[in-house]
């Protein structure tokens, strides 16, 4: 008998150890994936000559810890996704990539997070545009309970409120 609940953990125990590396290598495998471009491929199509990359990076630029920090960027209707991530103050994420061209479309961004518990969001419709000459560098994204102020490397940057 003694044998038995012997071999019985043993078998428990490799059950166990083999869901949570199945449980690990899914949750690296997301959160890679979402670190991915997603570009053109969300809708299957290829991407058109005129595409282009651009790094960004998510940057903490609040006094307190911001929990769960969620980016998208989208552009003729190709999204990115980047998060949730939890960032202390100063604390910087990415880089991430997303992909835009100059075909006359907004780069639209969307950004949200919980401070102390409460939820932030921007709009859904705010954009701030990348251009061709942007492409190769580095987006910063400040995010806080101010405000979240996207900076492309070479066009202007942009601003606008949070809600909750």
């Amino acid at each position: 008998m003694a044998k038995f609940q012997r071999v019985l953990g043993l078998a428990v125990t490799l059950v166990a150890t083999l869901a949570m590396s199945a449980t690990t290598a899914s949750a690296n495998e997301a959160e890679t994936a979402n670190d991915r471009t997603v570009g053109a491929s969300a809708r299957g199509n290829e991407p058109s000559q005129r595409d282009y990359g651009v790094n960004v990076s998510v940057i903490n630029t609040d006094g307190s810890t911001l929990n769960a920090v969620f980016v998208r960027h989208t552009h003729a209707g190709n999204r990115t996704n980047f998060g949730p991530r939890n960032l202390s103050p100063g604390e910087s994420a990415g880089p991430f990539r997303v992909t835009t061209d100059d075909d006359g479309r907004h780069d639209y961004w969307f950004v949200s997070f919980f401070r102390d518990g409460d939820l932030y969001k921007t709009k859904d419709n705010f954009y701030c545009d990348l251009d061709e000459k942007d492409s190769g560098g580095t987006v910063t994204i400040g995010v806080s309970r101010n405000g979240v102020t996207v900076t492309p490397p070479v066009t202007s940057s942009c601003w606008v409120s949070v809600s909750q």
